[in-house]
């Protein structure tokens, strides 16, 4: 998970060092996960920058909130899309959903591949 908005893990590690020590271990896909979509981006941006195989995320459908006791993702599936989006721009060719995603959010990603995004 990649929680900071410079691309880092809470143990430091950025997208570039995952890259490296993932491919020297001789990972197929590199990614990441849930966590805070501005920070998913960036290690992702910072990973496409060292690396040439192939990327994937599953980011979460937004900020966790804690609405009456209870954890709460309400990123709309629309806004969702978008943000796929910019991650298919960056070069990311596997998306799927982590954390708050639900049914209209997939539906959103299914609709990009048909586009052909």
């Amino acid at each position: 998970s990649f929680s900071n908005p410079q691309g880092a893990t809470m143990m430091g590690v950025n997208g570039q060092q995952a890259a490296h020590t993932l491919a020297a271990l001789g990972v197929d896909i590199l990614g990441a996960n849930c966590g805070d979509q501005v920070g998913l981006r960036e290690a992702l941006r910072q990973m496409a920058e060292v690396t040439d195989r192939p990327l994937m995320a599953q980011p979460n459908a937004g900020q966790p909130e804690l609405l009456e006791g209870r954890t709460a993702y309400r990123q709309s599936a629309e806004d969702f899309g978008r943000y796929a989006q910019e991650l298919l721009e960056l070069g990311v060719r596997i998306i799927g959903g982590c954390c708050g995603t639900r049914t209209a959010h997939i539906q959103q990603l299914a609709r990009l591949a048909r586009a052909g995004a």
